[in-house]
């Protein structure tokens, strides 16, 4: 014989259900809330974090999310593919705190991915998550969108392939890292130990930067393998920015141990750089393209480039060792070069050197060391010569005055030159 049910029993029990079944907030949209994870959110999610979603589909937070502990799980876990995720300005809190230095985080905010394998195609967008190792760690072909990642002590987003858009990364240890390439567009990185670090080997693609903040880094502001980087704001802070390879173009960037593009063919182009501390200044590998920057460098050398480079129309000024340094085979032209510290200009064997301007650098203005040819510039008001070459530099149409230790030492003249207004003897 069956016995009677309580109503309050009855009660609990339809709760319990309730709680437990997929809460469809539109058709198709399945709804996650705190009152869910005690229970269970979805079929196949067991109560508690994290909450895992094996299903493709369309998932919404409808509240706030708290984890408070510091056990090493993730809030939400996707392990299927085609997964889209709108926080709808919520938060998702846990329980770290990186009032620099970052101190312990518990587990990941949301997370797809391993670092091997993962979830492809996810989507996260529209919210915060704060105080984890990192806020969002996921697989190839992500997608972030308006997120916004505060006291990660790890990575604020992570995604192993993606692009990241309208999102910010602040008070962390590392803000974006993008291991094999994506996109960042719109952007901000502020106040974190490293800015944007990147992956992308040439095999695997680039990461390209665009329209973006990156502020206050206390190390390195970028940095990784291949990196295009553009209308991209880099201040405060940070150390140094390095690629192996990459483009960087139309950006304002302060920092103060330098930037170096270390493989061949790099382009640096319409650019404004100060750098403060460093003694390599712009440091390019072969074969690069500098054109159309104006760059201080306090400490050390404006621009210095490796073998076979192309330094065209920049505007090298106050700099500590030298504004415009070139090795074999460059082709250094239209420069102005001013007010440095040591040469205005420095090329080694094989190179063109044409049409520029140095003047009031307390070294040579022009110094060129092995066969080149010293075309059409203007010398003035140097320190030491006006030209100091070698005796096997062709030079000819320059114009040289008032430089303080002579107008021209050595090389070979083979056309007309002007010295202080008459031809040069």
């Amino acid at each position: 014989m069956l016995g009677r049910v309580s109503a309050s029993s009855s009660l609990g029990f339809g709760l319990a259900l309730l709680l437990a079944a997929p809460s469809l907030a539109a058709p198709g949209v399945f709804e996650i809330s705190q009152a869910c994870v005690a229970v269970g959110c979805f079929p196949g999610d067991a109560p508690g974090y994290p909450i895992e979603i094996d299903a493709p589909g369309a998932y919404q937070l409808v509240g706030n999310l708290l984890k408070a502990d510091f056990e090493n799980v993730a809030v939400i876990q996707i392990s299927a593919d085609d997964v889209d995720i709108n926080l709808q300005g919520f938060i998702i809190t846990g329980p770290g705190s990186c009032q620099q230095p970052c101190g312990s985080s518990g587990g990941k905010g949301i997370q797809g991915s391993d670092e091997v394998n993962g979830a492809l195609r996810t989507s996260v967008r529209n919210g915060t998550i704060r105080g984890f190792t990192y806020a969002v760690f996921l697989h190839d072909d992500a997608r972030i969108e308006r997120i916004t990642a505060i006291d990660s002590s790890i990575v604020g987003i992570w995604a192993r392939q993606g692009t990241v858009e309208d999102s910010s990364a602040i008070r962390g240890n590392i803000g974006f890292l993008l291991p094999r390439g994506g996109d960042i567009v719109r952007s901000r990185a502020i106040d974190n130990t490293a800015g944007m670090l990147i992956g992308g080997t040439l095999a695997e693609g680039r990461v390209r930067i665009r329209d973006s903040l990156i502020s206050s880094a206390q190390q390195n502001q970028v940095g990784g393998a291949n990196l295009d980087m553009s209308r991209t704001l880099v201040r405060g802070g940070g150390q140094r920015m390095s690629a192996e390879t990459g483009a960087i173009r139309h950006c304002y960037i302060e920092a103060p141990l330098g930037i170096s593009l270390n493989s061949q063919n790099s382009q640096v182009v319409e650019n404004w750089i100060e750098f403060t501390s460093s003694l390599n200044g712009l440091r390019i590998a072969d074969g690069a393209r500098v054109q159309g920057n104006i760059v201080t460098s306090p400490a050390g050398i404006g621009i210095q480039c490796a073998d076979r480079c192309a330094i065209h129309n920049n505007i090298t000024r106050g700099a500590g060792i030298g504004g415009i340094r070139g090795l074999l085979g460059s082709q250094i032209g239209d420069n102005l070069s001013s007010a440095n510290t040591g040469d205005g200009i420095f090329a080694n064997a094989n190179s063109n050197v044409y049409g520029n301007v140095t003047q009031n650098n307390t070294g040579h203005g022009i110094s060129v060391n092995g066969p080149s040819r010293v075309v059409g510039n203007v010398s003035v008001d140097n320190t030491r010569n006006g030209l100091r070459l070698q005796s096997n530099v062709g030079y000819g149409e320059n114009v040289l005055s008032d430089n303080g230790e002579g107008n021209v030492s050595s090389g070979a003249p083979w056309s007309p030159n002007l010295c202080g207004g008459a031809l040069c003897p």
